[in-house]
């Protein structure tokens, strides 16, 4: 059994615009969308449902003529990329420095994925630009951003 985090978003009118089964029911038709895309994105779909974050699907990514990750990121409001290879973070967000990186939900450690994985290969980016905004399996200690690359390679 899957559960769903319940999300209440209320209108100036005060009416409830979303339920447990309007958020089941957008987070399937997201994924529904594109049927190459593979279960492991049900975590990004859910969490973009929740609102919190900045996110670039599949369908975005094809439309972007990149081949570099740090352009792709270059397009998020609020994401300073460094070029300078001196640079202690080469991504930062306008609010910290400490951004994590995880490649396919795990950790980076020892080395930036952010250029080291071409564009062409990504699946899915999410990017939280503030510790409040980071989900919970991904928050560290010291971390105060985090940008999640799912590969198509998985």
């Amino acid at each position: 059994m899957r559960f769903f985090p319940l999300v209440v978003l209320l209108s100036l009118g005060g009416d409830l615009m979303a339920t447990p089964q309007r958020l089941r029911a957008q987070v399937q038709a997201m994924a529904a969308a594109d049927p190459n895309t593979p279960d492991r994105l049900d975590g990004f779909y859910k969490r973009k449902a929740l609102g919190v974050g900045t996110f670039i699907g599949p369908r975005e990514l094809a439309k972007q003529p990149v081949t570099r990750t740090s352009d792709l990121l270059r397009l998020i409001p609020g994401i300073r990329v460094s070029t300078r290879a001196s640079a202690a973070s080469p991504v930062t967000s306008a609010h910290c420095t400490g951004v994590g990186y995880f490649v396919d939900g795990v950790r980076a450690r020892g080395y930036n994925p952010i250029d080291a994985i071409n564009a062409e290969d990504l699946l899915a980016i999410e990017v939280y630009k503030s510790p409040a905004q980071v989900p919970a399996q991904f928050q560290e200690q010291q971390l105060c951003a985090a940008i999640l690359l799912w590969t198509k390679g998985g």
